[in-house]
């Protein structure tokens, strides 16, 4: 007691524990309100208490640091309004920070003011957000835990705040703080950290309930700040027939056609710096189905996987394709593995007559087998032939050989390409295919077996034309040329020529129908000799032989071989695929 300076001051002895050395409230109104501290100073004129040494004063799930560990009591214990003080919240989980608040605390259960909330994405970036009133309202699901209230505030978030909510996303709207969950509950949009694209302004619709930090989006759901679907994928321009990709913003004209649509989740991954849109069951393993889309904007690259549509089909030719693949988006260059199935309605004993001739060489050469890389082979076969087959496929191939076209109906097709290599001409305006091509069957013929040949698909203006040449030895080939609903076949065996022709109804088709005939062998010639000029610049004359000459004298013979491309799979970590 200092009588004379008319005060009253207050210690804690050092031996005390500072749990036992308190302050606690006998207005009722302040239901009992109680904080621990080490000193106070008790001015009897102004019926002041000034308490110092504060750790933290607990107000319902909140924790309260003043600033300097002081607060101001007046009469009938009222504590004056704190200012620069700090909030932790809740008291269980700490899940909360806020700064620079200004505090009114009203009672053990009750405070006033606002504060900023330092928020702090996955990777540690901090950021400050202004937050309104707080108030408490009750837990709708408090499960085990027996605190029936949680504080509740919020605040906004402003375009020129430029705040990444999480790695790569900005967003901007409205947020809320629950004391009880781990991250904000955002109702807002967001708009992935997007450098070179010009004049990017495009802003995606995003709700999030405050239990994960990390920005997903469900691409095939969310729409722009103006309600347009998101866009994404890799299309032709309808001008110039060029293939180009997109992400997260317009096609060059609405009416340009796809060739590859993502599909899944939209999310950022720090480490990798990529964007990737993935289907939910290919990201967790549970398929082997589903599409993956990653754009990577510092290289300027994307990567993919899932169906791709090569051509349109109709009920007498049918194609469909799989794979995985990968574009520079600088260069324009777009490389492919994929899968590939061709079913044209030609006459039942076709696949029979050119399989059986296909596998009797096949055999003798002992050429090896295309189903050999099961990593890439299980995901094309999952898309084609459906997860179950490739299940079956991946659990019995490694104690017993299965034909890949007993997995499957969808697999008993004119041709089932289980290996190609492709690549775009953007000169050419078309695919064309490098290295050997896997056959894996004709029909129900089981063949197996990288061979030579060359594949080529062309974007023309009355729909796409694809060739095919299949070379197993030099008097044992096929060719297959389809192009607006017609199909020249021509081949070295007599027997599969002799029945497309007798076989044919070219003559008396009308405009429109499905039609097959046979060609001749200076335009399989033709094609080799000119797809071997434009896509690996030799110029040189290809010899064939049909079966009938193989026995006889040869001329001198320059089928140089065609450079064999590099594999076009990507190492990458299970949750990028590839």
């Amino acid at each position: 007691w200092k009588l004379d300076e008319k005060i009253v001051e207050m210690t804690k002895p050092n031996n005390i524990n500072i749990n036992n050395s308190y302050f606690y409230s006998t207005n009722p109104d302040q239901d009992s309100l109680v904080f621990n501290a080490t000193k106070a100073i008790y001015d009897i004129e102004t019926q002041s208490l000034n308490v110092s040494g504060i750790p933290s004063i607990t107000v319902a799930d909140a924790l309260i640091t003043p600033s300097g560990g002081e607060v101001i009591i007046g009469e009938n214990g009222n504590i004056n309004k704190l200012f620069n003080a700090t909030l932790t919240l809740d008291t269980l989980t700490k899940y909360h920070n806020l700064y620079n608040a200004e505090i009114e605390i009203v009672s053990r259960n009750k405070f006033l003011g606002n504060a900023t909330y330092r928020y702090v994405n996955s990777v540690g970036d901090t950021f400050s957000i202004k937050m309104g009133e707080f108030s408490l309202e009750p837990i709708s699901d408090p499960g085990k835990s027996e605190r029936k209230l949680r504080t509740v505030s919020s605040g906004v978030v402003n375009m020129d705040d430029r705040m990444l909510i999480s790695p790569g996303m900005y967003y901007k709207g409205d947020v809320t703080m629950y004391a009880d969950k781990p991250a904000l509950e955002l109702k807002g949009y967001v708009q992935p950290d997007l450098q070179d694209i010009p004049n990017y302004d495009t802003w995606i619709s995003y709700t999030s309930d405050g239990s994960n930090k990390e920005v997903i989006i469900d691409f095939d759901k969310s729409v722009t700040e103006m309600g347009e679907p998101l866009q994404a994928g890799i299309h032709f321009d309808k001008v110039n027939n060029e293939l180009y990709a997109t992400f997260l913003n317009e096609k060059r004209d609405f009416t340009d056609s796809d060739f590859f649509i993502p599909s899944g989740f939209l999310t950022y991954n720090a480490t990798k710096n990529q964007f990737i849109i993935e289907n939910k069951e290919r990201k967790s393993g549970s398929s082997f189905a589903g599409k993956y889309f990653a754009y990577n904007e510092a290289e300027q690259s994307i990567k993919f996987e899932g169906p791709f549509k090569f051509m349109d089909s109709r009920n007498e030719a049918e194609f469909k394709s799989a794979g995985s693949g990968s574009g520079d988006l600088l260069t324009q260059e777009f490389t492919f593995n994929l899968m590939m199935t061709s079913e044209f309605d030609l006459p039942n004993a076709f696949t029979q007559i050119i399989g059986n001739d296909i596998i009797e060489v096949v055999q003798r050469l002992g050429l090896p087998e295309s189903t050999k890389d099961l990593d890439r082979l299980l995901p094309k076969l999952a898309e084609l032939a459906g997860n179950s087959a490739a299940k079956r496929y991946e659990e019995y191939i490694f104690n017993e050989y299965i034909p890949l076209h007993s997995l499957s109906s969808n697999l008993t097709k004119t041709l089932v390409l289980n290996n190609v290599d492709m690549k775009w001409s953007s000169e050419e305006q078309a695919w064309y295919s490098v290295g050997k091509i896997g056959l894996s069957n004709t029909g129900n013929v089981d063949v197996n077996a990288n061979l030579d040949g060359f594949i080529e698909i062309n974007r023309k203006e009355m729909g796409s034309a694809i060739k095919i040449f299949l070379q197993v030895s030099p008097s044992c080939w096929y060719f297959f040329h389809y192009e607006e609903d017609q199909l020249i076949f021509y081949s070295s065996n007599k027997a599969a020529n002799d029945l497309i022709d007798r076989k044919s109804k070219a003559e008396k088709a009308k405009f429109g129908e499905f039609v097959f005939l046979t060609g001749d062998k200076l335009e399989v010639t033709n094609f080799i000799e000119d797809y071997r000029k434009k896509y690996f610049d030799i110029d040189a004359p290809y010899y064939l032989e049909m079966a009938s000459e193989a026995g006889e004298a040869a001329g001198p013979v320059n089928n140089t071989p065609i450079p064999q491309q590099e594999d076009t799979a990507t190492e990458e970590d299970d949750d990028d695929g590839f």
